[in-house]
């Protein structure tokens, strides 16, 4: 009977601080500290639903701090954060219990650095990608103040990128040389967007 009695003071313990450890938690914000190679300011973080729909938009320089209920509700939801900037290779962040128990997150960013790896080329799919997404989710929801300054002092390493899109690698050979000449050319126009309003 008394082995019966420790072992349910046990599990009441057990559960106890398990109920205190998830209601710490849930008390104190969730952060997601932004880092790459470089750095880089005026990223946009996106909140994407299962459908595919952007339900908020934020515009940070390193930190983004959330409140663990939106990201509890959010992770139940199924959804993700988009992480978009004109330097940085976009990168999807799935929202885990482990995000919300541990309250400061590192996303380490992967760069283009076009600039650094010059000659190396990209498959220009890739790239045209990568610029076809700053039109449609970045220039028209960040500022142009903003813009200009994610990209200051790193404008070689933007126009680098056209000049690493290759229709020679991946995907891209069954490009014809008009199709590419013309997505190189919207690459072009989409750089000049980023400088004006």
């Amino acid at each position: 009977m008394l082995s019966f009695i420790t072992k349910q003071c046990r599990v009441g313990l057990v559960f106890a601080t398990l109920l205190v450890v998830i209601g710490f938690a849930l008390l104190r914000p969730v952060t997601f500290k932004l880092t790459s190679s470089q750095d880089y300011q005026g990223y946009l973080v996106q909140v994407v639903d299962k459908g595919g729909n952007t339900i908020e938009s934020h515009v940070v320089d390193s930190t983004l701090e959330l409140t663990s209920h939106q990201v509890l509700r959010w992770m139940i939801e199924g959804t993700t954060l988009n992480v978009v900037h004109p330097l940085v290779r976009a990168q999807t962040i799935i929202l885990t219990p482990s995000i919300l128990l541990k309250g400061m997150n590192n996303l380490n960013l992967s760069c283009w650095c076009a600039d650094k790896t010059y000659p190396v080329q990209q498959d220009l799919l890739v790239v045209y990608a990568h610029f076809a997404t700053l039109k449609t989710d970045y220039i028209p929801f960040v500022d142009v103040a903003i813009r200009t300054k994610s990209v200051e002092g790193h404008s070689k390493a933007l126009y680098m990128m056209t000049a690493i899109a290759s229709a020679r690698e991946g995907k891209a050979r069954r490009l014809s040389k008009v199709e590419a000449r013309k997505m190189r050319a919207e690459i072009g126009e989409i750089i000049a967007q980023l400088y004006i309003n």
